[in-house]
């Protein structure tokens, strides 16, 4: 049986989950805590965050800088983990913006799609 705070963070996890996500593939920058930057590929984006793909070292509760050109800088912190994949909240920044760039990714021909194939 899950401890109450194992099913609050449970539960917290599929609420996140449901909000919906809007795939996008956005070439991007990674800046780690030791100002160490990667390249990134933006995924997926929603009102709880992004999903990136990178091969950046990171661990869950790690705060790092998310930049997609022509749309803008976030301060972000690693929520989850997969192989390549890694899961953003972010914490401040336009994430809305993101949402809506995403809605409307015609309105936006400098964004830089994801490079090399």
């Amino acid at each position: 049986m899950r401890k109450p705070t194992e099913q609050r963070e449970f539960q917290s996890l599929a609420n996140l989950r449901s909000d919906e996500r809007m795939p996008v593939e956005w070439a991007g920058l990674l800046t780690l805590e030791n100002d160490t930057s990667i390249s990134c590929t933006v995924l997926d984006i929603s009102l709880a965050g992004v999903q990136v793909e990178s091969e950046a070292n990171v661990a869950i509760g790690d705060e790092l800088v998310l930049f997609i050109p022509s749309v803008g800088t976030f301060a972000a912190t690693v929520r989850w983990l997969g192989d390549k994949n890694i899961g953003l909240s972010l914490e401040a920044g336009p994430d809305l913006l993101l949402k809506r760039v995403a809605e409307d990714r015609d309105k936006y021909p400098d964004l830089p799609p994801k490079t090399g194939a």
